[in-house]
Formats: C-alpha cells, sequence, structure tokens
C-alpha cells in the first residue's frame, strides 16, 4: 500500500481483504459520530458494527473516554483503567457471540487502532501495521479526541489491524 504524507517507515504487505477492510474500518472511525447509530454499545468503551451480512464485526473504543479524564493527571493510571475496561467489553463481547442472534454467523473480529500491537498480540489477536502515515494517523487520533493526544504521537504508534477469529477470540476473552 503506497501513502504519501511524512510515514514512520514501511507498511507491512497486507492481503486484499486486509488493505480494503482496514480503509473501511478507517473510514467508519473518521465517520463514527454519524454512523454510532448503526453502532451496539458493549460495556464502558466498546461499540461494534456488523459487515459482510453479518460475518465480520469491527470494533472501536470511542464510547465513555470522558469518564478517564479523571486519571489525566495520571496517566499510566489512566492507560490501565482503559486497558482494563477494554478486556472486560471484550469479555462481554465474546459472551455476546453465542447469545445475540445478530452474531451467530460472525467469524471474525476487526479494528483498526493506534493500541499497541504487543498489545493486541498478547490477547491472541493477529497484528497488522495498516498505516505509519503520520498525517492519517493524526487524522484518526482527532476523530476520538478533539485534539490528537500528543503524548501517544510521540510514541509514534502506527494505526494497526486487529484481527482475530471468532473461537479464538471466545477462548481469550471468556477467560
Amino acid at each position: 500500500m503506497k501513502e504519501r504524507g511524512t510515514s514512520l517507515g514501511k507498511t507491512e504487505r497486507l492481503s486484499w481483504k486486509e488493505r480494503i477492510l482496514g480503509k473501511q474500518l478507517f473510514v467508519e472511525g473518521m465517520h463514527y459520530e454519524e454512523l454510532k447509530q448503526n453502532a451496539t454499545l458493549v460495556g464502558t468503551h466498546l461499540s461494534f458494527m456488523l459487515h459482510r451480512r453479518g460475518q465480520i464485526v469491527s470494533i472501536h473504543f470511542r464510547e465513555g473516554l470522558e469518564e478517564l479524564e479523571i486519571y489525566k493527571d495520571r496517566p499510566i493510571k489512566m492507560v490501565k483503567e482503559f486497558l482494563g475496561n477494554i478486556r472486560g467489553d471484550l469479555g462481554q463481547l465474546a459472551s455476546m457471540l453465542d447469545e445475540d442472534p445478530r452474531l451467530l454467523n460472525v467469524k471474525e473480529i476487526w479494528g483498526l487502532c493506534g493500541l499497541s500491537t504487543l498489545w493486541g498480540e498478547r490477547h491472541g489477536f493477529t497484528t497488522k501495521i495498516w498505516s505509519r502515515n503520520l498525517e492519517k494517523i493524526a487524522k484518526f487520533e482527532q476523530s476520538i479526541m478533539e485534539k490528537p493526544n500528543l503524548d501517544r504521537m510521540a510514541l509514534n504508534q502506527p494505526l494497526s489491524l486487529f484481527i482475530h477469529k471468532r473461537d479464538s477470540f471466545r477462548l481469550e476473552f471468556l477467560k
């Protein structure tokens, strides 16, 4: 995938499906506020949307972020709280895969975000860097918050795809 603008280096070779879904998730994230009515809220920060006739769930961590403002002077505590919340939210989604009739045909769970790929891999996600383009990262960050989180930008976190198969997702998050 060729990118313009300032870059953090090369992007991994992605399959056709990964390129298409990554772009779709990027656009979905950029327009999340307008598309929000199509999303289902799960827990504190997680929402999801269905794609490809209900076979793919896209996940977003954009809800309830204002609740973390109480930790703005303690960034490590804020990150720990956020990660703990999303772990719980993902557990709720894993339970819903068996309980919610809309999710019975789901084969994969996909996300696009600037979370550490190491975090994703530790939780069973296949992770692939989708973009290292600083302009795209800043736009995506800004679509989540009024101003990009400059601390996170300083860490040069690329936008990465997080992909999980249904059964492995359930095993990981129903623990």
